[in-house]
């Protein structure tokens, strides 16, 4: 989950999001500004601010269920190792 703040307007940024771990053509681009919450659900999620701004953001991890919460978070995604 990532939480944005101290991005008084104008200014904004750009937060991508994978749908499916490791296809580009299934990702989905969030506009950002202050108080945007995104979930980031798999794969890689990078974040960018617009020209002249701070990107400022809390990153958090959370889960839905204990089950579901892990803490091995560094496996590699084998559609990015080379």
């Amino acid at each position: 989950m990532y939480c944005y703040f101290d991005m008084d307007e104008p200014h904004f940024g750009f937060h991508l999001s994978y749908l499916e771990s490791g296809k580009i053509e299934d990702c989905v681009t969030h506009i950002v500004r202050s108080g945007s919450m995104v979930q980031a659900p798999k794969g890689y999620h990078p974040t960018v601010s617009s020209p002249g701004s701070v990107n400022a953001y809390l990153w958090i991890l959370v889960s839905f269920t204990p089950k579901s919460r892990r803490y091995d978070l560094a496996v590699p995604d084998p559609a990015y190792i080379p």
